[in-house]
């Protein structure tokens, strides 16, 4: 089964074209955007370095994750997902 734990939304990417493009994507160009998305090296090289930054933080036990390990104990990913979204 897959889990996914970060994906793009399209109304986020929507609201970032509007802002610095001028205007939304069409359906054609979110098609492409869909392609774009796992061939852009600046995006990938920046998620990946983004996704080996966040598991070092989280493996620190330090004491600053006790608050969220007390406060996501009991849940599922998909209750965390939902919750934060």
């Amino acid at each position: 089964m897959l889990k996914i734990i970060y994906a793009v939304d399209k109304d986020f990417l929507q609201d970032l074209s509007e802002a610095n493009c001028g205007r939304e994507l069409t359906n054609k160009e979110l098609k492409r955007a869909y392609v774009e998305l796992f061939q852009n090296e600046n995006l990938f090289d920046g998620v990946y370095g983004g996704l080996i930054s966040v598991s070092r933080e989280v493996m620190k036990n330090d004491g600053s994750w006790d608050e969220v390990d007390k406060m996501y104990k009991n849940k599922t990913l998909n209750e965390i997902y939902k919750e934060i979204n």
